[in-house]
């Protein structure tokens, strides 16, 4: 016995249920995806804020706020670079161990030195505190007992002769202009850099010329 097929309703209500099913399934997906596209958004605007404050903070850190204005200090390290430069140029020029570089060198270092010690005072974390107070002198000593360990190391003694004393007094002289020049004294550095030249050309010359130097008051003590 054959069963008659199933007769559907006119209305469609029935009919429509898979179709509903399926929009249904098919929203559920867009709002997903809509979700994700949200969320990735969401975190790719947070990453961006993030990398924003942490380059705010790494720029602050590079360039700090200073007492004494940028364009200030490094109008002063190239003037100690200047100075102390044209003392050692009379030094390279002689052909000295330590000439035109070691004495740029140590006047650089000694302003550097100097500033910083200014600089050191005022930060945020320490000027706060009423125990901390700069000290000019520890820091020029600081400085001279550098610039006299590497001035020790240019004096040789050798065959009666020392060797060097110049040389010597001429890089701790380029320590103290790197000093005056690192607090603020140009006058000072200027007037001391152009007497050193003075003293080491034009009074040089003359210690040739009527034979006072060292080495030949030793050469005729040996002859005598």
């Amino acid at each position: 016995m054959m069963l008659d097929p199933p007769i559907f309703p006119s209305n469609g209500i029935q009919a429509s249920a898979p179709i509903g099913e399926a929009s249904v399934a098919a929203e559920t997906r867009e709002g997903k995806k809509l979700n994700k596209s949200r969320a990735h958004t969401l975190a790719s605007e947070k990453f961006r804020m993030f990398w924003g404050k942490s380059m705010d903070l790494i720029i602050a850190d590079m360039i700090p706020a200073s007492r004494i204005h940028y364009p200030v200090i490094f109008a002063r390290l190239i003037g100690a670079i200047l100075f102390g430069g044209l003392i050692g140029f009379e030094r390279e020029a002689r052909d000295r161990p330590a000439g035109f570089r070691t004495h740029i060198l140590i006047s650089l270092a000694a302003a550097l030195f100097a500033i910083i010690s200014i600089e050191a005072v005022h930060m945020p974390g320490f000027a706060d505190d009423e125990q901390v107070r700069i000290d000019p002198l520890r820091v020029i000593e600081a400085v001279t007992a550098g610039v006299a360990f590497l001035a020790a190391g240019m004096i040789v003694f050798a065959r009666g002769r020392v060797h060097g004393l110049t040389t010597g007094a001429g890089m701790w002289l380029s320590g103290a202009i790197g000093l005056a020049m690192g607090f603020g004294y140009w006058p000072i550095a200027f007037f001391t850099t152009i007497a050193a030249i003075c003293v080491l050309f034009a009074f040089g010359k003359l210690e040739q010329h009527f034979g006072y130097n060292s080495g030949q008051r030793v050469d005729r003590d040996e002859h005598r």
